[in-house]
């Protein structure tokens, strides 16, 4: 009976210890399998003004194989709007923890004004709203390059907007309505003294977020209104992108975008843009492929019919070197938030532009990573490019004084090669470079404003935990060029900017940036000065 006794004993503490093994086990799966919340920077994008020719978009690879589930956390968000020619300021904002709202004042010298104000609403577990409003710009004197003269510049960018998400069990459902408004005065030898642009949109998107169906979709459809210079540009654009899946490896899809354009004057004709865009995609652990092709109409205005290729190629090695090789192409219409961005001061002089068309953009690169946090990239291409803008400037042939500015449209082609790198160590230290150079091929008036050597640098280095200081510098050296028989340049873009963020207290920190440190003068737009030595500083919250 005792042997009995002590054999019940012993299975039952063998139980409760196999029990308590399980147990431990199951709390280690427990924490691999735990969910990092990961805080993103609040960093609005400000555009420079000047024409940036971009390179076709290649898939960014990762080395690391193992999946992170990235929960859907809270952060700001960006303002809505990118039409400011203003230098905002831009700081690395490190947060402990995310907060659901920002706000940020900040004033400088030339009136500079930056103002954000974002907050998140987390209305339940699958609804999110968020709301957003900035206000942009500066009203300081500037010298004008052709005399000297002081002009009093006015420009001020004044936005808001909300965006609701809902998430299904199987497709998340996107509504979002944004508003915008642009003042600013022009130099006193134009005919317009001062001009207002307003532009709005409703926006209502479905995303499919099941991956075990065998039909992937996205799809859109979007209201933009816009008015300015006595026009009114209202376009119905829907887009949609639907993938079906023929095993692990390979997919086949359609991706189209449907532009129906309404004008209010007669000399501007409504018309439609339709862009189609087949592909088949393969890919493996070592090899990405993606062949397709761009055929773009046009019912109504400019060219019926334009194809240009899509195909991406990715041989990965070494699991941290990729080679690649990509030709692409399409459509970019110039409509009015574009001719807006690409010059405000821009006359339309009673027609609407052609669309400018990118006929062949093949590129060949090399993207490497030997250790963590330092990467670089090599590559080099050509570009060929239909009805692309440039400023024209409208002048006195006598006296070279600046009139109007228009925009002309011409065919241009460039060779490119350049390199980047970037290092990174934790949260200490950060280093950016990077250098693109250009040889174009065009009409002399079409090299204006055409880059032939950028090169860009920063540095953010955070020597204790409350303090990150930065250092960038930008260079821009633009094509020579014969204007009435007169070999030129315009002035190179050299801005040396140097910014600190300090955190005073939790969620509040103070911020200071200085911007064309070496008071250089150079233009954006052709006869419009840029500011010389400014500095803005201010204060941030997180709440």
């Amino acid at each position: 009976m005792k042997l009995r006794y002590n054999y019940i004993l012993s299975l039952a503490f063998t139980s409760f210890l196999v029990a308590s093994i399980q147990a431990q086990v199951a709390k280690k799966d427990t924490l691999l399998n735990r969910m990092v919340v990961v805080d993103q920077d609040y960093n609005p994008d400000i555009m420079d003004a000047s024409k940036v020719n971009v390179l076709p978009i290649v898939e960014e690879f990762t080395v690391s194989k193992k999946e992170i589930e990235y929960a859907n956390g809270l952060f700001p968000i960006t303002s809505f709007g990118a039409n400011v020619p203003m230098q905002a300021f831009v700081p690395q904002m490190q947060q402990t923890n995310t907060k659901r709202g920002y706000a940020r004042l900040g004033y400088g010298n030339y009136g500079n004004l930056d103002v954000k104000l974002n907050y998140l609403f987390n209305l339940s577990k699958n609804d999110r709203l968020g709301v957003a409003a900035s206000v942009d710009g500066m009203n300081g004197k500037l010298k004008l390059p052709a005399n000297g003269e002081k002009w009093k510049s006015r420009f001020y960018r004044i936005t808001a907007g909300a965006e609701y998400i809902h998430q299904f069990s199987r497709l998340d459902l996107n509504i979002a309505g944004h508003w915008g408004m642009n003042r600013f005065n022009y130099i006193p030898l134009t005919l317009s003294k001062e001009q207002t642009f307003n532009s709005g949109d409703i926006h209502l998107g479905l995303l499919s977020t099941d991956e075990t169906l065998p039909i992937h979709f996205k799809a859109e459809t979007n209201l933009l209104l816009y008015g300015g210079d006595g026009v009114n540009e209202n376009i119905v654009r829907t887009k949609a992108d639907v993938a079906g899946v023929i095993n692990e490896e390979q997919k086949i899809g359609l991706a189209l975008q449907m532009d129906n354009f309404f004008y209010n004057k007669d000399f501007f004709d409504n018309y439609t843009s339709l862009q189609l865009k087949p592909y088949y995609t393969w890919s493996n652990e070592v090899w990405r492929l993606r062949a397709g092709v761009n055929v773009d109409f046009s019912f109504a205005f400019g060219k019926a019919l334009q194809v240009s290729p899509d195909v991406n190629v990715q041989y990965v090695f070494n699991d941290s070197y990729m080679l690649y090789a990509a030709t692409t192409g399409g459509r970019e219409l110039n409509d009015f938030r574009k001719i807006e961005q690409y010059c405000p001061y821009a006359v339309f002089n009673g027609k609407r532009y052609a669309d400018t068309y990118e006929q062949l953009n093949a590129v060949l690169g090399l993207k490497m990573s030997p250790m963590s946090g330092l990467h670089f990239h090599l590559f080099g291409g050509y570009q060929n490019l239909k009805d692309d803008l440039d400023q024209l400037p409208e002048m006195e042939k006598e006296t070279l004084n600046f009139g109007q500015i228009l925009l002309e449209q011409s065919n241009t082609k460039n060779v490119y090669a350049g390199a980047s790198a970037m290092y990174e160590y934790k949260d200490l230290v950060k280093f950016t470079a990077a250098g693109t150079y250009r040889h174009w091929t065009a009409n002399d008036d079409a090299l204006i404003f055409k880059p032939s050597l950028e090169l860009n640098f920063g540095m953010d280095v955070c020597p204790i935990n409350a303090l990150t200081l930065g250092i960038a510098y930008r260079y821009i050296q633009r094509e020579s060029t014969r204007i009435l028989t007169t070999n030129t340049r315009m002035s190179a873009i050299n801005n040396l900017t140097a910014q600190a963020t300090y955190k005073f207290y939790k969620g509040v920190s103070f911020f200071v940036k200085l911007d064309n440190v070496l008071n250089r003068k150079y233009q954006y737009y052709y006869g419009y000065p840029t500011e010389g030595f400014n500095f803005l500083a201010g204060i941030s919250l997180s709440f």
